[in-house]
């Protein structure tokens, strides 16, 4: 599975383009908003797994193993995704304001949520 990649097309015709951003079974979708140079994040997951589609805006994706942390970064545009698998710490830093398209394997229960995430300062 690739970590960073860009939607694929699956159709285009005289009505447009058909993407394809994820093919995977999934519990939730999710749109979030973020103002310029703001931090989101800075946790892991035990055991959810979640991609990221940028809609608009930019974004600065740090991540690192949490059994050896050496912190790799990327910029995301409108229309990359990255694939954020369980037990990688990862954050977002928002360049630009932004809207992000979260799909995760997971239902966003509060309850579920706040035990599988673990808080974790990569950046701040």
């Amino acid at each position: 599975m690739k970590k960073f990649y860009k939607p694929k097309i699956i159709s285009k015709d005289k009505r447009g383009i058909f993407y394809d951003i994820c093919n995977v079974d999934f519990k939730n979708v999710s749109i979030i908003t973020s103002k310029k140079n703001t931090i989101r994040s800075n946790h892991y997951h035990l055991k959810d797994s979640h991609y990221i589609y940028v809609l608009e805006g930019k974004m600065q994706y740090y991540y690192s193993k949490i059994n050896k942390i050496k912190i790799k970064t990327k910029i995301l545009n409108p229309g990359d995704i990255v694939f954020t698998p369980p037990l990688e710490i990862h954050t977002t830093k928002f360049i630009l304001n932004s809207k992000i398209l979260v799909i995760s394997m997971y239902k966003r229960s509060k309850k579920f949520y706040e035990s599988d995430t673990i808080r974790y300062e990569l950046i701040k």
